[in-house]
């Protein structure tokens, strides 16, 4: 009996022995927007290997029915298939995970998942607002849901409005100016702001009405205005300006047309005191009169008639724009290729034109050809074993005193129609030289030849 209690005492431990559970990894705090997937990650190690299990806010996340979006993966992590915040679910909270075996357990440092998001509807809040001046000035804002709450900042006509002392952002996100101006008037927009996400409420338009003055009754005199000017500008407009009277509420000009002729009556606001006169008829003489308005309809006295006269003046036109530096190098540039190009053509022309006249000089020289003589002698020079020689027609060949050349020799020609070797002006004019064995140092060759041919017979 004895040994088996040993045998039982020594062999116990061998069977039952284990390790803890060991965290390798703790969750970390996410922020992500709501509808994007999350991991919450976690993993551990023991003998034997740990069950992991995940709690939100202290509470036992039941993974078999917390719904199709929340999965367990095999390493221990969370992961969220898309992040849910709304009041029936919210994903937002404080999570950890615990890894239990058979030999105890341990629990991860805890992490925070925040789900952001921010609705776009805006409150209902009215959108014209007005004030007289020196009143409290409160513009509501009825920002839309958010997590986390949004921040409320506010802006008037397009420029965001810095935290001062003329006027407050209350918690509700109201916009508060304890004593309204005049310039306090604008076009003011509510914004809220959450995370990365910023959405602006439609614009609410503010009027503050200026106070009325407190005005002492006192006596007003009228006053007669002073017409300072009253011209014709051209023949059909006329201008007329006249001195500011104290304590009129405006001004009438009456227009007279031949000196005794109502034409109209004009009548200005008090902060006017000159007026352009159109359409007026050339053919007339117009006078003008001004009188002052006092209250809603009392009428002061009206100034003396002024003419509307021509005035003359002299108009001196001052061109105060510089031309830059750069356009005047530009501009004296374009002149100098413009100019450059015009000389260079102009030499090119002489230069074509001079050589043209050259060679025709030169060709006229050579063959001894003149417009104005008639006898023409050829001066072209053959060396001594040229088969031909010049001639000199003494203008008993061909009209004009045109010449062409003669073998030196006796040559025999074969064929019918064959001239003169050298080129000459006329070619049509030659007569075919159809010799045979001649002798040209024959005198009687040349009588041949004396009467010029007649070339229209042929």
């Amino acid at each position: 009996m004895s040994s088996k209690r040993w045998l039982l005492v020594f062999f116990l431990p061998a069977f039952s022995r284990g390790s803890l559970p060991v965290l390798t990894e703790h969750p970390v705090s996410l922020t992500v927007p709501r509808g994007e997937p999350a991991t919450l990650n976690c993993g551990a190690t023991g003998d034997p290997e740990p069950i992991i299990s995940w709690y939100k806010d202290g509470s036992l996340l039941d993974l078999e029915g917390g719904g199709d979006h929340i999965v367990l993966l095999p390493g221990g992590s969370l992961f969220f298939l898309r992040t849910l915040e709304s009041n029936r679910n919210k994903d937002s909270g404080s999570y950890h995970c615990r890894a239990e075996n058979r030999d105890g357990a341990v629990q991860s440092r805890p992490a925070r998942l925040i789900v952001t998001y921010l609705k776009s509807k805006f409150g209902s809040v009215p959108r014209s607002l007005e004030v007289s001046e020196g009143e409290e000035l409160r513009l509501k804002c009825l920002a839309p849901e958010g997590n986390p709450t949004p921040s409320i900042y506010w802006e008037r006509d397009g420029l965001t409005l810095l935290k001062d002392d003329f006027f407050r952002i209350d918690p509700s996100g109201d916009l508060v100016i304890p004593s309204a101006g005049v310039e306090d008037a604008g076009g003011y927009v509510c914004l809220a702001s959450s995370a990365d996400t910023t959405r602006r409420d439609a614009v609410i338009r503010v009027k503050v009405a200026r106070k009325a003055a407190v005005v002492i009754d006192r006596v007003v005199v009228p006053e007669t205005p002073v017409i300072s000017e009253a011209v014709m500008v051209d023949t059909t407009t006329g201008l007329v300006h006249w001195g500011v009277l104290d304590d009129v509420t405006g001004y009438t000009l009456m227009l007279t047309a031949d000196g005794d002729r109502d034409v109209t009556n004009i009548s200005v606001e008090h902060d006017v005191n000159q007026i352009k006169l159109h359409s007026l008829d050339p053919s007339r003489v117009y006078s003008v009169q001004v009188a002052g308005v006092y209250g809603h309809s009392a009428i002061g006295p009206y100034s003396a008639a002024r003419p509307l006269t021509f005035k003359t003046h002299e108009v001196v036109l001052v061109n105060n724009e510089e031309i830059p530096l750069k356009v005047w190098a530009i501009a004296m540039a374009i002149v100098i290729i413009v100019t450059l190009t015009i000389v260079m053509a102009a030499a090119l022309l002489c230069y074509k034109t001079k050589k043209l006249r050259s060679r025709s000089s030169h060709t006229c020289s050579e063959y001894g050809v003149g417009t104005a003589g008639r006898n023409v002698t050829w001066d072209r020079r053959w060396d001594e074993h040229s088969p031909t020689t010049s001639f000199r027609s003494e203008n008993r060949l061909l009209q004009g005193g045109y010449e062409y050349a003669i073998p030196t020799h006796q040559v025999q020609y074969s064929g019918s129609n064959h001239y003169a070797s050298n080129t000459i002006l006329k070619p049509s004019y030659y007569e075919p030289l159809n010799l045979k064995m001649v002798d040209t140092s024959n005198s009687s060759f040349e009588s041949e030849y004396k009467t010029p041919l007649d070339m229209s017979r042929r």
